[in-house]
């Protein structure tokens, strides 16, 4: 019989295909294990860390004592697919191991991989997300960008409750760390107040990963470290001992930078006889775009069989995710295996954002100066492998913009090691001859230089010498960014946010960024943009746009993640006026909408006052329409007042372009000049045209297709099924002539209400069955004691008995034959319910069921409120309209509504009621999934 010890390393290089370094396996049987976990995991980069999954899991699966969700949180948003992957690496070998149970459900919330709500799918099953501080922060928060309102307690209460929070490189977001602090550290006030309902509720841990020591946790015993024992690891020294021979250069007062970082990375390629992968990072994208295109000129004039890529914010997620596979094909993603490249010389030039969050591996990297722990994260994305001896060039201006900061984050240099041993010191003497006879730009002696050691063993010795020199603790402190201030977490911010029911609270910050990523020094607003081949705008009177149906159509239709572009508001101003003003821009609108060619502005000068692009609110409701003719408005005094209002609409908010509208180039990067049609998410396939023909390869795992028709009914694509129809153009009588049909591809992207609809028909008995069968099983998987058992199953047993009501009957087109539907095959025509809502009309029978009566008064309020919630309403408010009661006694039941609400969020913290509420969605939802599964003849 093998130890515990043993088993975890059979298993854990069965999943990963290597043996476990040491450090890994004493995480293991020192904490996970225990259920004792850290606070922090301070290891140097490129040791492993996202192997923390492998080990949450194994000791899930052996020991069950904590977490059921891990959640691992990116900061920087252009690639957190490297994490996916370890996820689903760990998926995929549990899939074929004869020994394993269940499934473990894997979501990206940001990335090449759609949020497929795998996670939401069951409370009590083990999961993993993977996302963004963005998209993992506003879920928390109860804000989640682009969630519905009704869907954020929901995210919310799944991600508060039971959850191990990963927050990778947390020294980069130590606002957001903060606040995951005073979540674990402040039960008291966000939590249960009473110590049984605590007990109860599984609770939110946060393990914090840093590279670079900027650890907040005050206790050292909740710091988990590399031991000596752990450095003695053959894999691990040889990473640690890595040979990274710095040089600092120092330019002369009029050195282009730009020209010497291009230069630099060209000089290096030279360096090797064969292929040779060469990192440039520059502090500002304007900057990289440049260095870029200084680079491929280079390579062209000297005949260099070469390749580049651009890592960088501000490109479409789409074109961003592209960039997964060059770094795999160049050899850069650190775990990929190139093909022979030849002589190519394979150049990455990145921002910030290629700081943290990809596993990079390079021979060779040239950067400017940036602080201290942002020149750790690039260090460590050099010779990140121990595999080769690299060269590393940090160019040095002598005219920086902030010259203060400039001289402190130099000072760590100067402590560093000046050689390496007596082998290196033969290879480095052996470049630097090499070097010397290819630089052509500034002469040598005409440079201030200085070498040093920048291996990871290096500046692990540099911060421990730091922890007993006070002077050079301080040097390190100052060359190290000031983390941000932040506003405190308060449990009234938190009551405001959780009231997701209603439209406006004047406790609820507008922006939660503050919380997520402090206050930021002149920080600039944020808009996302996204492009679109269909618009609501009626064939007749484009102008004429419809508030209500716009709001309907695009959350039938939401923002995918691929699609989106994130930028900030005045690039985006910018770039409109810039995009509108470019020659033939009208003409190009014909052109797409026709196969006679357009060729001047008059071709259809109606065009000028059709909306080219429409804001919408986060939750899609219509802030403004733009047309051509207001972005190309002679006035003066007209444009100031125009620009004023994108400015505050575009805050927050999505700019949905006209996909004629262009002005996005082939790299997904804003570009006004840029005329060809981008490829778009709503196109359906159309093989007989070019410009369409790709959108399902581009857009993979898209949810939603719109197709344009003349005639309701006509054949469709068996994967897809409708879901909303727009009526494009009319006749003179009032009848629909053409349609807009949103179709989505099986149950994928459906929201709850969606599930109303379903091709098999199920009568309210047998769902309700089916979903109490169901809250059944979840709450005793989570060890639930009886009698929340029971008080959850009553609540599933009765939860949409309002359906009986005959108005959602009639709404829904339910079958007239004597039964009563919880499902139906539709049409829905929603206008007609008025405001009714079912889980309101589900009370009164609820209060008068007899195994309900028997409960006490608590837990028949937790009843009520769980099936009032069932559908994100009741937080506090929920309609009452069109009840079975006189307006008095409606009026008395919307006030118990929201005074149970209150009740209960005081009992169990705003995450812990939540949480509640998850568990009876989540059962409803998965006996909805139940009955799509079975075949429509079986009803």
């Amino acid at each position: 019989m093998p130890t515990s010890s043993q088993l975890f390393v059979q298993e854990f290089e069965q999943i990963t295909g290597y043996p476990p370094f040491h450090w890994q396996v004493r995480l293991y049987e020192e904490h996970f294990s225990q259920a004792h976990l850290p606070e922090t995991l301070d290891l140097p980069t490129g040791l492993g860390k996202t192997s923390v999954m492998v080990i949450w899991y194994l000791a899930l699966k052996h020991h069950g004592k904590i977490p059921r969700r891990l959640v691992y949180v990116v900061d920087r948003r252009a690639v957190v697919d490297q994490a996916t992957t370890e996820a689903e690496t760990l998926r995929d070998h549990l899939q074929t191991s004869p020994h394993h149970e269940g499934d473990l459900k894997i979501s990206t919330l940001r990335g090449q991989h759609l949020d497929n709500r795998q996670w939401l799918e069951c409370p009590s099953e083990p999961a993993i997300i993977v996302g963004t501080v963005d998209m993992i922060g506003s879920r928390l928060l109860f804000s989640g960008y682009g969630v519905s309102r009704k869907m954020r307690p929901y995210h919310a209460g799944l991600l508060g409750v039971d959850t191990l929070l990963v927050l990778d490189e947390a020294h980069l977001v130590p606002a957001f760390e903060s606040l995951l602090t005073s979540l674990v550290h402040q039960t008291h006030r966000f939590g249960p107040k009473r110590a049984e309902d605590q007990q109860l509720l599984p609770p939110l841990h946060v393990l914090a990963l840093s590279a670079t020591g900027r650890n907040t946790s005050k206790d050292p015993a909740k710091i988990f470290t590399l031991s000596s024992h752990d450095q003695a690891d053959a894999v691990v020294r040889t990473r640690l001992r890595a040979v990274k021979h710095l040089e600092l250069i120092q330019l002369t007062a009029k050195a282009d930078l730009i020209a010497h970082l291009a230069q630099q990375a060209m000089d290096l390629a030279q360096l090797s006889q064969g292929f040779s992968r060469i990192l440039v990072y520059c502090h500002s994208r304007k900057d990289a775009v440049k260095v870029r295109a200084l680079i491929d000129k280079l390579c062209r004039q000297a005949k260099r069989k070469a390749a580049s890529q651009l890592l960088s914010g501000g490109r479409r997620v789409l074109e961003r995710t592209q960039l997964a596979q060059w770094l795999q094909d160049y050899g850069f993603a650190s775990a990929s295996n190139p093909a022979d490249a030849g002589d190519t010389a394979a150049f990455l030039v990145a921002t910030s954002a290629g700081e943290v969050g990809v596993d990079l591996d390079a021979h060779h990297m040239v950067c400017d100066l940036v602080s201290w722990e942002r020149m750790i994260q690039r260090l460590g994305r050099v010779n990140r492998r121990g595999r080769h001896r690299s060269l590393i060039k940090v160019i040095l201006t002598s005219a920086p913009k902030h010259p203060q900061d400039y001289a402190r984050w130099l000072k760590p240099f100067q402590h560093l090691p000046p050689q390496h041993s007596p082998t290196e010191q033969s290879f480095i003497a052996s470049q630097r001859s090499h070097l010397d006879t290819l630089e052509s730009s500034t002469p040598p002696a005409a440079e201030r230089r200085r070498h040093c050691n920048a291996s990871l063993e290096a500046l692990l010795k540099l911060k421990a010498r730091g922890q007993n020199e006070p002077a050079l603790a301080l040097v390190l402190t100052q060359a190290t960014s000031e983390a941000p201030l932040h506003p405190p977490l308060s449990r009234a911010m938190v009551d405001a946010l959780s009231m997701t029911s209603l439209d406006e609270h004047s406790a609820r910050p507008q922006n939660i960024e503050p919380w997520l990523r402090g206050w930021q020094d002149n920080p600039q607003p944020q808009t996302t943009v996204l492009w679109r081949k269909f618009l609501p705008l009626p064939a007749v009177q484009p102008t004429e746009l419809s508030p209500e149906d716009t709001a309907v159509f695009f959350k039938k239709a939401r923002p995918h993640l691929a699609e989106k572009l994130e930028l900030e508001v005045p690039e985006v101003v910018d770039w409109l006026f810039k995009r509108a003003k470019q020659k033939n821009i009208l003409a190009a609108f014909v052109a797409a909408g026709s196969t006679e060619p357009a060729t001047s502005a008059a071709a259809d000068p109606m065009l000028l006052h059709q909306p080219v692009c429409l804001i919408l609110s986060p939750v899609m409701e219509l802030r403004m329409t733009i047309t051509l003719h207001e972005l190309l408005h002679q006035s003066k005094s007209f444009l100031k007042s125009f620009k004023n209002r994108l400015k505050q609409e575009l805050v927050r908010s999505y700019l949905i372009v006209d996909q004629r509208f262009g002005g996005l180039s082939t790299a997904g990067i804003l570009d006004a000049k840029a005329h060809h049609l981008p490829p778009v998410i709503d196109a359906a396939e159309d093989k007989d045209a070019s410009d369409h023909a790709s959108a399902a390869a581009d857009f993979p795992e898209r949810v939603f297709r719109i197709r344009e028709v003349s005639h309701l009914g006509e054949q469709q694509d068996p994967q897809w099924h409708e879901s909303y129809q727009f009526e494009l153009e009319k006749n003179s009588e009032g009848e629909a002539l053409r349609w807009l049909i949103i179709e989505k591809s099986g149950t994928a992207g459906m929201t709850e209400d969606d599930r109303a609809m379903a091709d098999r028909p199920q009568e309210l008995a047998e769902h309700q069955a089916w979903t109490m069968a169901k809250a059944q099983a979840i709450a005793q998987t989570l060890n639930l004691p009886p009698a929340y058992v029971r008080l959850l199953t009553i609540a599933a047993r009765l939860h949409d008995e309002g359906k009986r009501h005959p108005l959602w009957q009639d709404t829904f087109h339910a079958p007239q034959d004597g039964r009563v539907y919880a499902k139906t095959a539709g049409p829905v025509h929603p206008t007609r319910l008025d405001g009714y809502r079912h889980e309101f009309g589900s009370l009164s029978y609820v209060t008068t069921d007899d195994e309900f009566t028997r409960l006490e008064v608590a837990h028949q309020d937790l009843v009520l409120h769980l099936v009032a919630a069932h559908h994100g309403q009741a937080r506090p408010v929920i309609s009452v309209r069109n009840g079975l009661a006189p307006p008095s006694m409606l009026a008395t039941a919307k006030l118990d509504v929201a005074r149970r609400f209150a009740v209960l969020q005081h009992q169990w913290g705003p995450w812990g009621l939540a949480w509640w509420e998850s568990l009876l969605r989540a059962a409803d939802q998965q006996a909805s999934r139940d009955n799509d599964t079975r075949p429509a003849q079986a009803a």
